[in-house]
């Protein structure tokens, strides 16, 4: 039995004058649920801070780009489910001089303190010589990370190399793409008819571990036997944590 539940986020749409519009790549839609396919994480300029007390910010076109001219850092906090697998990013920016750039970065901050880790990064242009403009900026990561909630917390980080000819070098968002996956199969087996040597072995320990299930009672799992609606019921609501108000 397969248990799925599908996320909708919005894709921001950037609002530009019709010069810019009209160079924009054409945006495929992309699935979001299950483990085969990639979820997606937006998170939106306004939720980015500035390291540096000094920097100064506003909004143009509803993106955000500093007021001076220099570098400039931006933080905000990365929220993903364990288990999560991060395979890319895509930033939503502009970049319209040779002299400015954009670098955009997913951090891992390990707990305790110990030292702060790239698992992915891109950026406008590594030479500072290419002028894409309004756009979205790519970037895969080189090896996937799975997220661990219990040992570190994650972050963005965009870096604004701002040339005099505000403000030129602007973002309106970075989009995280991340898989969902089954936990790795484990060396034991918790139910005698549910052998490590089973097909279904890592799925039926993933459902149990997780707490969904107990099995059918005297350490079985019972693979083979029909699921009633009143087991649905219970399967559905521990899996997704179903709550209402009384």
């Amino acid at each position: 039995m397969k248990l799925a539940t599908s996320l909708r986020l919005g894709t921001l749409a950037f609002p530009l004058v019709s010069l810019l519009a009209a160079a924009m790549p054409a945006q495929t839609a992309r699935p979001e649920s299950g483990t085969a396919d990639l979820s997606v994480k937006t998170v939106s300029a306004v939720a980015f801070t500035p390291v540096a007390s000094s920097t100064g910010w506003a909004e143009t076109f509803a993106s955000r780009h500093a007021t001076t001219a220099g570098v400039h850092v931006f933080t905000a906090d990365l929220d993903l489910p364990s288990g999560a697998v991060i395979e890319s990013l895509e930033l939503e920016g502009c970049d319209a001089t040779a002299t400015g750039r954009i670098d955009f970065t997913v951090q891992r901050l390990a707990s305790p303190v110990v030292g702060i880790f790239t698992l992915a990064s891109g950026s406008t242009g590594a030479t500072n010589a290419e002028v894409p403009g309004c756009t979205y900026f790519f970037a895969g990561a080189s090896t996937p990370a799975t997220i661990d909630n219990f040992s570190g917390t994650y972050r963005l980080r965009v870096v604004l190399t701002t040339p005099a000819d505000l403000p030129s070098v602007r973002f309106r968002g970075v989009r995280v793409f991340y898989r969902l996956q089954v936990s790795p199969a484990p060396a034991t087996a918790t139910f005698t008819d549910v052998p490590t040597t089973h097909p279904l072995f890592r799925f039926v320990e993933a459902i149990s571990r997780s707490g969904i299930t107990a099995g059918c009672g005297g350490g079985q799992f019972c693979p083979n036997q029909p699921l009633t609606r009143g087991q649905m019921a219970v399967f559905l609501s521990v899996a997704l944590g179903l709550h209402f108000p009384f």
